[in-house]
């Protein structure tokens, strides 16, 4: 049988065994997530580099370098980030629209009922 200090030790060393175990199932987590997130960038970044190398090879046959199909593709990825803000620019926009015309509607309304 064992003693009361010699249960308590041992419990918490259990504990930080324990305690250690989920840390490291949490950082094995985190990893295998980032792992998902580089691989889906590297899988979209290829993508890129194929429609730049198509597009190259159609244009310029047998004339083009490797670096020439990086610069394409980066030129194919800015444009598309680009495009992006601008659309979310532009549905802030709308939204800011919105609330104005709202605004002026409602102050019309409002001298029109005094």
């Amino acid at each position: 049988m064992q003693s009361s200090a010699h249960y308590i030790k041992n419990t918490l060393e259990d504990r930080n065994n324990m305690g250690t175990l989920l840390e490291m199932y949490e950082n094995l987590t985190k990893q295998a997530e980032e792992q998902q997130v580089d691989d889906e960038r590297v899988q979209v970044i290829e993508k890129y580099a194929q429609v730049a190398q198509g597009l190259l090879e159609k244009e310029y046959p047998n004339n083009f370098t490797d670096e020439d199909v990086v610069k394409l593709a980066d030129a194919l990825i800015q444009h598309d980030i680009g495009a992006e803000e601008s659309l979310e620019k532009l549905a802030e926009l709308e939204d800011a629209g919105r609330v104005i015309a709202r605004a002026f509607i409602a102050e019309l309304q409002d001298a029109q009922s005094q």
